[in-house]
């Protein structure tokens, strides 16, 4: 059943992505859109038996406002304005994937991974500098919306780097594989969204959410298998 669940994850972004490039029914793109991460959600449930850990709920819980995104997304995707809005919905699941790795690191107490922090802050700074250059005037007027996706940003960032030396080799490799997708995800939807047309590009949206989503999903489970030593098939 978990292979099934995760070809049937594969297809589905191998197919919305088919449907860009070969400019098939919108109305098939936003069913395939809405049934990716909920299949990736039921992967994960038969993955662990530890659904009452803190983590694990608040992980089923992103992918819920995940799928809500997708939706609205697709729904609203030639509406500028109401696209916009949904960025501040897409902030609550990054944070929320954030608070995720914090807490499984146990980071609170554990706050030896911010000697490397500089490093994450220089490479976000160096993305906002890029980001206002090609944003423009994009930036003045969408200001509140594009700072809460930064700051949801440097939040998951920051959270993948506490994995450094806390989790598994294999775990972080993956987590933080993920947290780069995200954003590289980001990076095209701004571009796309307010400087200059992408070709396909929602095909190339969908490829590195779908990545991202799964290289977390992955991590997570190996530093649980790690901890619990509960076998678990990935």
């Amino acid at each position: 059943m978990h292979r099934f669940l995760l070809w049937a994850y594969a297809c589905v972004t191998v197919l919305y992505c088919l449907t860009v490039l070969l400019g098939w029914s919108p109305g098939f793109q936003t069913f395939l859109a809405v049934a990716q991460i909920p299949l990736l959600g039921a992967y994960f449930w038969l993955c662990t038996d530890e659904t009452h850990v803190l983590q694990s709920r608040l992980f089923l819980l992103a992918l819920a406002v995940a799928t809500v995104c997708d939706l609205l997304a697709e729904w609203y995707r030639f509406d500028p304005i109401l696209y916009v809005g949904i960025m501040n919905v897409r902030a609550v699941e990054i944070s929320l994937l954030a608070v995720v790795l914090f807490i499984e690191t146990n980071a609170p107490r554990n706050t030896s991974f911010l000697r490397a922090a500089p490093w994450v802050l220089f490479w976000l700074l160096a993305l906002a500098a890029i980001a206002g250059w090609i944003l423009g005037d994009a930036l003045r007027v969408y200001q509140v919306p594009i700072g809460l996706q930064f700051f949801s940003l440097t939040l998951l960032n920051l959270a993948a780097l506490s994995w450094l030396k806390t989790a598994t080799e294999d775990g972080f490799t993956w987590v933080l594989a993920g947290v780069v997708m995200i954003d590289a995800m980001n990076t095209i939807i701004a571009v796309e969204r307010f400087a200059i047309p992408i070709p396909y590009a929602q095909a190339f949206i969908q490829l590195t959410y779908a990545l991202a989503h799964y290289w977390l999903v992955k991590g997570f489970l190996l530093q649980r298998n790690n901890k619990t030593k509960a076998v678990v098939e990935l």
